[in-house]
């Protein structure tokens, strides 16, 4: 009776930790292991250069520079990573491997903000990604509002710009 009931139990624990993993469909890819996006992801983060392991957001999440983020985040990221950072924006439905559903990736212990720091600044080239290199684009205070903006949770973007920053720094 009691090997059946530790059999029954480990069945149980067993279930119950492999439907998870099959639930969600677009974070781990089911039993097999993790979806594209997260082997591009887990792969990326072990080949951050040094200068940017610990590097930490400089700038205080005010509204004013989290709504700058979301009118930067809507201009340059939108289009491939969707609106609310769903991976699904019109510019990234044929792109190989597809764009990171980043409202999931923010939420991993490994995006760090210097992982995110790199990622926007330096691009995905050297992992076969189409994501750009933004920083002949970006000054480096936008990329940190931009990521202000992201770990906010995607809010609405406030038309009235009256409050936001200069986007000063390099």
């Amino acid at each position: 009776m009691r090997t059946s009931t530790k059999w029954v139990r480990g069945l149980i624990l067993g279930a119950g930790l492999a439907l998870p993993l099959g639930a969600m469909p677009g974070m781990m890819g089911g039993p097999m292991g993790p979806s594209g996006w997260m082997r591009t992801h887990m792969r990326a983060f072990r080949s951050m250069p040094v200068e940017y392991r610990g590097l930490k957001n400089p700038l205080k999440p005010t509204s004013a520079r989290v709504n700058e983020g979301g009118a930067l985040y809507q201009q340059y990221c939108a289009v491939c990573h969707g609106p609310e950072g769903l991976g699904d924006g019109p510019g990234g439905k044929n792109l190989n491997p597809p764009p990171a559903p980043l409202a999931r990736s923010l939420a991993m212990p490994m995006t760090t903000d210097g992982y995110v720091f790199w990622r926007i600044k330096e691009g995905g080239q050297f992992l076969g990604s189409a994501m750009p290199s933004w920083k002949g684009v970006l000054k480096d205070t936008q990329i940190w509002e931009i990521i202000l903006y992201m770990r906010a949770g995607f809010p609405p973007v406030r038309e009235d710009t009256s409050e936001t920053s200069q986007g000063g720094g390099s």
